[in-house]
């Protein structure tokens, strides 16, 4: 049933009959009363008997609106111990009305003249994830909210390996995610369970489910958590490394990382590598007039040479990024360089890197056919892929070769990862195994295809950062 509502009008009084009798009656007796000034006599002006119009009173003015109340909304930005930030940047409403402050050497922000009812408040500052609350203002008072933000060295994911089985129709797919969510100290958190972790899918606005030839299949997905225990690392003894790192040293890099810290983390893995383990160096950057590959001698577990090229490194950052092209080089040559790979031994390239390589992507099917082809030629060359840095093309590489993904978001967690790189590359970190369950409409998950999507875990009262991660069926 459809219900109409109309809102009530101004008060004002009725016109009902008896008040058009009552104005009727008026207008004649002052007629009747003109006549009579006028002398009494007959008056030659024929007369109507008709009644004059009735007069319509005026509409009773509606009452001024009551002031909107206000009040002021206070953040304070603190570590989970209490102790107050400044310099965070706070924005009241997603800033789209314009409302951005900073918080002082007190670690509070201030807002005036915020209209009362519910509001939302976002930090971020570098060095924390960004943390967001919802709060309720109240009119005439000021409302206070405190944020706590977690450092990005105390939540930085491995993604160690994927595992999954899809349906025969291509209605469900379960995958199995094993990852370590290391903290400052590189080993991983052990107080996650499966309530702390959702899967999301981006299929208003990105690619959920992609085609092999890389164009999207418009399908969308559900997708839950079931179970996510916790494993402690593996007993066996890691097989011996032999690991290529591959390292960006393009323009976005130096955007990305300006004082160098990944140069300083690296020298001090460089520093740690002991026999029967060995370490090659390269680096790759777009220039027309140089090769995007530069390597600086083979194989070795006296890595003294390459700690001295890496400090030649800081400030020669220029250039595009060909992380596609290098990477391919890259296991051409660790095919080449390294001892053949066994049970007991491993050959892994590191690559390290800031950003999508939009360069090498003038479309989703050319960048889907270069992402294959370095999967094909390492698979082929049994060499690994381990990714370090942000969403992009080396996630799904390092899925299709059994390698790792450390999601590096900020470069203060670049000596974190190195400290772990070690087990990373062997699979010896304690992880969750996140076993998550998509749904779909029949022939979705096929053979060939990849599943895209956006790992989000809780790991504080007011941060649940997104990690996008591509799971190859």
């Amino acid at each position: 049933m459809l219900t109409q509502h109309r809102d009530p009008a101004p008060a004002q009084a009725p016109i009902t009959r008896a008040t058009i009798r009552f104005f009727r009656t008026a207008v004649l007796a002052v007629i009747a009363l003109s006549i009579a000034a006028c002398g009494g006599g007959t008056s030659t002006t024929p007369v109507s008997n008709s009644p004059p119009p009735v007069a319509t009173p005026p509409p009773t003015p509606a009452p001024a609106p009551a002031p909107q109340l206000k009040g002021s909304v206070s953040v304070r930005a603190t570590t989970p111990s209490g102790k107050p930030i400044g310099g965070v940047s706070v924005t009241l409403n997603g800033g789209f009305d314009g409302r951005i402050a900073i918080t002082d050497a007190s670690g509070v922000a201030l807002f005036d003249d915020v209209p009362a009812g519910e509001a939302r408040t976002d930090t971020w500052a570098s060095g924390y994830f960004s943390a967001s609350q919802r709060i309720a203002v109240t009119g005439d008072t000021v409302t206070r909210a405190t944020v706590i933000l977690e450092r990005v060295t105390e939540a930085i994911p491995v993604v160690l390996a994927t595992h999954h089985v899809a349906s025969n129709d291509g209605t469900t797919l379960t995958v199995d995610i094993d990852l370590a969510l290391l903290n400052e100290n590189g080993t991983a958190r052990e107080t996650l369970t499966a309530a702390d972790f959702a899967l999301i899918g981006s299929c208003d606005w990105g690619w959920c489910v992609v085609n092999t030839d890389g164009s999207d299949t418009g399908r969308s997905y559900s997708a839950r958590v079931i179970d996510a225990p916790f494993n402690p690392p593996p007993t066996p003894v890691r097989p011996t490394m032999a690991a290529a790192i591959l390292l960006d040293q393009s323009a976005a890099m130096a955007a990305f990382d300006p004082s160098g810290v990944r140069l300083q983390a690296l020298n001090s893995f460089l520093e740690s590598v002991t026999p029967p383990d060995t370490v090659a160096l390269g680096t790759f950057q777009g220039i027309a007039t140089s090769p995007a590959l530069t390597t600086y001698g083979g194989f070795a577990s006296d890595a003294t040479n390459l700690r001295t090229a890496v400090s030649t490194l800081a400030g020669r950052e220029s250039g595009t990024s060909p992380l596609l092209a290098a990477m391919k080089e890259m296991i051409a040559f660790t095919a080449a360089s390294a001892p053949a790979a066994s049970s007991t031994l491993h050959r892994t390239v590191v690559a390290v890197t800031s950003t999508w390589p939009l360069e090498e992507c003038p479309d989703a099917m050319a960048c889907q056919r270069a992402k294959l082809a370095v999967a094909t030629a390492a698979q082929a060359s049994d060499v690994s892929v381990v990714a370090i840095g942000d969403y992009g093309p080396a996630t799904e590489i390092a899925a299709r070769t059994n390698g790792a993904f450390a999601n590096v978001q900020d470069p203060q967690q670049l000596p974190v990862v190195f400290r772990a790189l070690t087990a990373i590359v062997g699979h010896g970190l304690a992880y969750n195994r996140i076993r998550i369950e998509f749904q779909s409409p029949h022939g979705t998950f096929i053979p060939g295809r990849t599943v895209q999507g956006y790992l989000q875990v809780h790991i504080g009262p007011n941060t649940s950062p997104l990690w996008f991660l591509a799971f190859p069926i």
